[in-house]
């Protein structure tokens, strides 16, 4: 399903919901139903004709198979529906029933018997409490979504037929809906008949040839119009069926006018689409989607007649491979469902939408999992087994597609493609965990990917990968380039293991060729040949690795503005003799500290920047550097934490040298704007603040410029400085705000200054001479 992304990157749609937070005390015995009993076939017989009063009646028959000797009893997932009788084999049987369980006694089976279990029921199904899942009325008709993100399970069969309700579960289905005689019933397979059962109801049966968990089986009830068409997939031709409004056909044909395309890009890379139809149905849900099995349930809102969605509908298709296909074993392999299917959306844009849509769709996912995904899932998380309130957060779903994304790049193109596709092969139909993905993929593809998972899937935070330094040797026709790397850690304290990423050389003539370095821990080195001299040496250029970067380039052609996309950096290019190959990296780690301590100065905690690329003689620009201290923005909230503090940007051209200040122009205020340095130069930039109360209250010149006494004080304060011109004393207080100001001039060295009508805090004293800031004092007020 696709629910938090659908809803902040869409914006039209309901608010977040808060998943609600519920009693666990429920889930103590994690024991399955599944462990003792396995269900082989479920045929659902509902009538909705009084759908108007929200109530559904039938039944439903299981038939089951034993697992263990000695079955006396077993249970049953039924949520908040009355039970009227069970029946074993046609004969009425005794059970209990406690609104969420129902007990079933029997005469006794043995391992590997099957038996037939009938289920009459009545009620109004439930909605889930946070508002996302189970079952849905409105004036035209119902249907459900498959899942809840409050309950547990979330597995959502339980609302509308008895089941056993877990990922693990899988059987087959006939389901047999009677409807008013103007109604149309939509459900997961093929339709098999519609009976006219009189002139005020019909029955529709369904029929779905492929095993599904019960969160995957669905019900449609409503005013629908079929739109139809064939996709002529690679085993066989498949019906594409939109069940829509009437009135929306037209608006489906266009907004789904690409899902052949999107298909045919799947089976490219993960194999045949393995299901007997490819099926949405339009429902009035505002808040997502839901991967039914060859009936996903759709907003109605997002067949408008445009492409605008085709995110949402790519990410719901790709749920047939990843989680209809295979299925997470637990709640905590979801990733195995959502974050799979959410790096199919750059699939879909990788190869339907063209290379550059599928670029900015990576760095955009990126760039918000690394400065915002601690805050909204409240600190860093690994994609793997979350609590059970967080099984659908954002980790899950866009941190998980960064795995997968640096998974394919770190097991390169070919490789990956083929281990997925024989991985679906084995485990189709079928549930699988984050070991056995690991294991699986390991043994196809030859490469050990024990410390891969350690650090991407099973630990929370981010690896960050940097090219420290790198010499360049003549070696007869070649150069050998003996190269430096280093590991830093973004919310995490454990340095990853085989570590891989690809590093890009290129030459004055923009010659390029790319090597995989491999290394373990903190720091790596290795020698590469090359044909040519390099002058630029770029770590993950093409940015195959989710790192703690965010990093994009640009080919200069002419003079002007360019803006680098989720760098918070611009580019103001005034002069070009040649074209330039301009590369700007963020990086969300901290920056090398001074070799030489300034107490003055705090370089950033969180970020720096570094300009790499090809730059010709003659080359100039300004480089424009955003600054945010606003909290929500996760920029600089922690840099800009006083308000006496300046912002400066300090400036190295590699890792051996110092940090210095270079010049700048500053355009905003003390929290939010841009620092412009005059000429950009390839090197590290790193934000600052410089603290001139530090700086001068540690000054070690002798020169008095100030003296403030009494201090502490109740009453008036003495003032004495030295100025060479005219100038101002200011006074501050402790949120920088300018409480008193006097002009002063050389010759006079005295003020007094009556503080009995200030509150009680500490306040700041400057000097200034002319404009210059020349000296200040920390005045307590009691």
């Amino acid at each position: 399903m696709h629910f938090l992304i659908f809803v902040v990157m869409k914006k039209i749609f309901l608010p977040l919901l808060t998943v609600l937070l519920f009693n666990i005390s429920m889930i103590a015995n994690t024991k399955l139903h599944s462990d003792s009993i396995d269900v082989l076939h479920y045929k659902i017989t509902l009538n909705f004709e009084d759908y108007i009063n929200q109530q559904i009646s039938g039944n439903t028959e299981l038939r089951i198979a034993s697992k263990i000797n000695n079955l006396d009893v077993f249970c049953l997932d039924l949520l908040k529906l009355n039970v009227d009788s069970v029946k074993i084999n046609s004969s009425d049987v005794n059970y209990t029933y406690n609104d969420t369980l129902l007990k079933i006694q029997t005469s006794g089976f043995s391992a590997n018997d099957t038996f037939l279990v009938t289920v009459f029921y009545h009620g109004h199904p439930v909605t889930d409490p946070s508002g996302w899942g189970g079952f849905y009325f409105y004036s035209g008709g119902a249907y459900n979504l498959g899942v809840g993100f409050a309950d547990y399970p979330h597995c959502y069969g339980r609302t509308w037929f008895p089941c056993v309700d877990d990922f693990v579960d899988r059987a087959l289905y006939d389901l047999y809906i009677i409807t008013p005689f103007d109604k149309y019933a939509v459900c997961g397979g093929t339709l098999q008949s519609v009976t006219n059962n009189d002139t005020l109801s019909k029955t529709y049966h369904w029929k779905l040839n492929n095993s599904i968990p019960t969160y995957l089986t669905s019900v449609a009830v409503g005013d629908y119009a079929a739109v139809i068409d064939t996709f002529n997939g690679i085993q066989a031709n498949i019906p594409t069926y939109l069940h829509v409004r009437p009135a929306d056909t037209t608006k489906a044909k266009n907004s789904f006018i690409n899902l052949n395309n999107i298909l045919a890009a799947y089976e490219d890379c993960f194999g045949p689409y393995r299901w007997e139809r490819v099926g949405y149905v339009g429902v009035p849900f505002n808040s997502g989607a839901m991967e039914h099995a060859t009936n996903i349930a759709y907003p109605n809102a997002c067949i408008d007649n445009t492409l605008y969605y085709e995110e949402l509908l790519a990410h719901e298709l790709s749920h047939h491979w990843f989680g209809n296909l295979i299925t997470c074993k637990t709640d905590s392999d979801m990733w195995i469902n959502e974050g799979w299917a959410t790096y199919c959306e750059e699939i879909f844009r990788k190869h339907v939408t063209g290379h550059d849509a599928f670029k900015s769709h990576v760095r955009a996912r990126h760039a918000e999992v690394v400065r915002y995904l601690h805050v909204e899932d409240s600190g860093y998380r690994a994609v793997y087994g979350l609590p059970l309130d967080m099984t659908y957060c954002s980790t899950v779903y866009q941190k998980g597609a960064n795995v997968v994304h640096t998974l394919e790049n770190y097991l390169g193109d070919s490789l990956f493609f083929s281990a997925v596709k024989a991985m679906l092969d084995s485990f189709a139909y079928n549930n699988i965990s984050s070991i056995q993905m690991r294991d699986f993929l390991s043994q196809h593809t030859g490469v050990d990917l024990t410390d891969f998972f350690d650090f991407f899937v099973f630990s929370p935070g981010f690896t960050h990968y940097s090219i420290d330094s790198f010499i360049v040797t003549p070696a007869g026709q070649n150069f050998d380039v003996n190269i430096y790397v280093r590991q830093r850690l973004k919310g995490v304290t454990q340095f990853a293991n085989s570590n891989k990423f690809e590093i890009t050389f290129m030459d004055s003539a923009w010659q390029q060729t790319s090597r995989v370095i491999s290394f373990n821990g903190e720091t790596g080195n290795a020698v590469f040949s090359l044909p040519f001299y390099p002058v630029a040496v770029m770590a993950d250029l093409e940015e195959k690795t989710a790192d703690a970067t965010v990093d994009n380039y640009k080919v200069i052609k002419t003079t002007g503005t360019y803006a680098f996309d989720k760098a918070y950096f611009t580019a103001i290019v005034s002069n070009l003799p040649d074209s330039a190959f301009l590369r700007i990296e963020h990086n969300w780690v901290a920056p090398d500290g001074f070799k030489t301590p300034h107490p003055s100065y705090t370089l950033s905690p969180n970020r720096y920047y570094k300009v790499d690329g090809i730059l010709s003689d003659g080359f100039l620009a300004k480089g424009k550097f955003s600054y945010n201290a606003t909290p929500s923005t996760q920029l600089d909230h922690e840099l800009l934490i006083n308000t006496t503090d300046s912002i400066v940007i300090f400036f190295r051209e590699n890792s051996s040298r110092e940090w210095r200040r270079t010049k700048f122009t500053k355009t905003g205020n003390a929290y939010v704007g841009f620092l412009t340095v005059d000429t950009l130069y390839k090197g590290e930039y790193a934000l600052a603040t410089y603290s001139w109360i530090s700086s001068l209250e540690s000054n070690t010149e002798g020169t008095m410029h100030l003296n403030v006494y009494p201090n502490p004080t109740d009453s008036q304060v003495t003032i004495e400085y030295e100025i060479k011109k005219t100038g101002k004393i200011e006074i501050t207080n402790s949120m920088g705000k300018i409480i008193y100001i006097q002009n002063i001039s050389k010759g006079n060295n005295k003020i007094v200054w009556d503080s009995r009508t200030h509150i009680k805090g500490e306040y700041f004293v400057t000097v200034y001479e002319g404009k210059e800031k020349i000296s200040v004092k920390k005045l307590v007020l009691q």
